[in-house]
């Protein structure tokens, strides 16, 4: 059996239609909306945190290869320190000191650090810079 189609029929289709549009370009807009928020947030707060970690590897690196051309070697107390031999004097070979002509080890000096924080500010910056920070 065949039902007549009825104009109210056509025009609930036609408005289910119309709605059904509506939504999907609200949808898109959402969808569009939601995409540029996150692009927004990873430039912002996770592309930086990146820059700034591969930055500070490049400078440690930088420093342990300049602490290491010093003598320094980084012991197993997280301290970087160097083995120097203490010069003997005459009089200290007669007095038979204990410390003459052995290994001391030595950690680094104040003024090694205030330098090599120099060095790391000169290497840092312009790698935040070349990075766009």
């Amino acid at each position: 059996m065949k039902t007549i189609p009825d104009s109210r029929t056509e025009e609930i289709s036609n408005k289910q239609i119309v709605i059904l549009k509506q939504s999907w370009l609200l949808i898109l807009i959402i969808a569009l909306a939601m995409l540029i928020a996150g692009g927004m947030y990873y430039w912002s707060q996770v592309r930086p945190v990146y820059i700034r970690r591969e930055c500070q590897v490049m400078v440690d690196h930088v420093l342990a290869e300049k602490l290491a051309k010093n003598g320094f070697y980084y012991n197993n107390e997280s301290r970087w320190v160097r083995t120097e031999t203490k010069d003997c004097s005459y009089l200290d070979e007669l007095l038979e000191n204990k410390e003459c002509g052995r290994p001391v080890i030595k950690e680094l000096d104040p003024e090694d650090l205030v330098e090599n924080q120099e060095v790391a500010n000169k290497s840092y910056t312009p790698c935040l810079r070349r990075h766009g920070l």
